[in-house]
C-alpha cells in the first residue's frame, strides 16, 4: 500500500510528539508499505523517515503561516498526486486535504476543533480568526474524508456531534506517552527546586498556550498566599512560546509572590522523572485538552494530580485526580490545602493513578498496528 502521511503542521509540543511517535511506529509496524511524508523541516522528522525502508520526503521549511499555506497550496497537493497514494493519512486537522486524490483519514488532535470558543482561553483576535479558518478548512475536508480519528472516546463523540459525521466512519487513535523508567538522576532533586525543599511543591508542566489558564496560578498565591501551607508552584514556560508568555512572567515578577511562583523554564524529557519525583502534585488548571500526556506522566511517576473539573480531564484521570473549578482561585486553593492536609489522600491518588496507567498506556507500535488495518479498510 502507498500511504501519504501529511504532518507538516505538527511542529510543537504534543502535536510534534504525536507526529514523531506515530510516524515512526508506522514505519516499523508497516515496513512493507511505501510512504510519502510531508513534514516540517528541522523538527526531527528527517531522522524518523530515515529509518523507514521506503519513504519519500517533502520538507516544508517555511516558518510563517503564509509560507506554510503556500507550501500546501502550491507544492504539497501536486506532490501527493504525483505519488499516487492509496490512502492519505492527515495527522492533525490542519493537515487535512480539502480534495484528496484517494480515500483520506484525518486525526483531530486539537481540542479547539470540537469545543466552543468560550473554552479557548484568552486568545488574541488573530488567533481566534485563525482557529475559525482551520475549522472551516476541516469542514470542507470532511466531505472527502472516509475515516475520522480521535484520541479519546469523549473527543470522538464531540466530533460526531460538532460536524454531524457518521459514527461508523470514526475510530480511536489514542496518544502514547513515552513513560519509560526512572533514570539515575531521578534520585536527585533538580537544582531549581532545592531552595524550596521544605515547601509543598506543585509542578505546572505545560508550554504557554492561552487555554492552559496559567494566569490563574499567580492569582491564587496573590490572593490566598497566607492561607496556603508553605508551598511553591513551578511553571515550565519560555517567553518565546507565545505573545502573552512574557506578560505572565512580568506579572509574576511584579506581584508579591516571590518564592511562591517560580518559572524554571522548559523541562528536558531526561529530567521529567526527577521533577515529578520531587514535586508533591501536578497542578494543571487547563481549560481545554484533547489528550494531555502530563496526566499519564504524573500517574506513572506517582505524583498526585490537581486539575480542572472538566470532561476531558475526567476522561483521562477518572478518580485518580482531585478536581477544582479552573475559573475559581478559591477552588484551586481549597484543592491544594486538602491534598496537603489529608494524609490518606496522597497515597490513594497515587494508587488510583497507577491503576489508570495500566489501562491507558499503549505503545505507539500498538496504536499503529490497530490503525493500519483501518487504513486498508477505507481503500476497498
Amino acid at each position: 500500500m502507498r500511504i501519504a502521511v501529511i504532518l507538516h503542521a505538527l511542529r510543537l509540543g504534543g502535536g510534534l510528539a504525536v507526529g514523531h511517535g506515530l510516524l515512526g511506529a508506522l514505519g516499523r509496524v508497516g515496513a512493507e508499505h511505501e510512504y510519502f511524508v510531508a513534514l516540517a523541516a528541522g523538527r526531527g522528522y528527517e531522522n524518523v523517515c530515515a529509518a523507514i525502508p521506503s519513504c519519500r520526503v517533502s520538507a516544508c521549511d517555511a516558518a510563517s503561516r503564509l509560507g506554510i499555506w503556500k507550501y500546501r497550496r502550491l507544492q504539497l497537493v501536486r506532490q501527493v498526486r504525483e505519488f499516487r497514494p492509496d490512502v492519505v493519512l492527515a495527522l492533525g486537522a490542519h493537515n487535512a486535504l480539502a480534495n484528496p486524490p484517494c480515500p483520506q483519514a484525518v486525526l483531530v488532535d486539537s481540542a479547539q476543533f470540537f469545543y466552543p470558543e468560550s473554552s479557548w482561553g484568552p486568545v488574541t483576535t488573530g488567533e481566534r480568526w485563525l482557529y475559525r479558518y482551520h475549522i472551516h478548512h476541516l469542514r470542507r475536508s470532511l466531505r472527502h474524508t472516509k475515516l475520522l480519528l480521535a484520541q479519546t472516546e469523549l473527543a470522538r463523540r464531540r466530533l460526531i456531534q460538532t460536524y454531524d459525521f457518521p459514527a461508523a466512519a470514526t475510530a480511536l487513535c489514542p496518544n502514547a506517552v513515552l513513560l519509560g523508567s526512572e533514570g539515575p538522576g531521578d534520585a536527585q532533586m533538580p537544582e531549581p527546586l532545592r531552595p524550596h525543599r521544605d515547601k509543598f511543591r506543585l509542578l505546572c508542566l505545560a508550554r504557554y498556550m492561552p487555554h492552559k489558564n496559567l494566569e490563574v496560578i499567580p492569582e491564587v498565591f496573590a490572593r490566598f498566599g497566607r492561607e496556603l501551607p508553605p508551598c511553591a508552584a513551578f511553571l515550565t514556560i519560555a517567553q518565546a512560546q507565545h505573545k502573552r508568555a512574557g506578560g505572565l512572567l512580568r506579572r509574576i515578577a511584579r506581584a508579591d509572590v516571590a518564592g511562591q511562583v517560580v518559572n524554571v523554564g522548559p523541562v528536558d524529557r531526561a529530567q521529567l522523572g526527577a521533577y515529578f519525583r520531587h514535586c508533591d502534585a501536578l497542578l494543571l488548571p487547563t481549560l481545554l485538552e484533547s489528550f494531555s500526556g502530563s496526566y499519564l506522566e504524573a500517574m506513572h511517576f506517582g505524583t498526585p494530580i490537581l486539575t480542572s473539573d472538566l470532561d476531558f480531564a475526567r476522561q483521562i484521570c477518572g478518580e485518580a485526580a482531585l478536581y477544582f473549578d479552573p475559573h475559581s482561585p478559591s477552588s484551586i486553593r481549597d484543592s491544594i490545602v486538602r491534598l496537603r492536609n489529608d494524609a490518606a489522600l496522597h497515597p490513594r491518588l497515587v494508587d488510583l493513578g497507577h491503576q489508570r496507567t495500566s489501562v491507558l498506556s499503549l505503545s505507539w507500535d500498538q496504536i499503529a498496528a490497530d490503525l493500519l488495518p483501518r487504513l486498508v479498510g477505507i481503500t476497498r
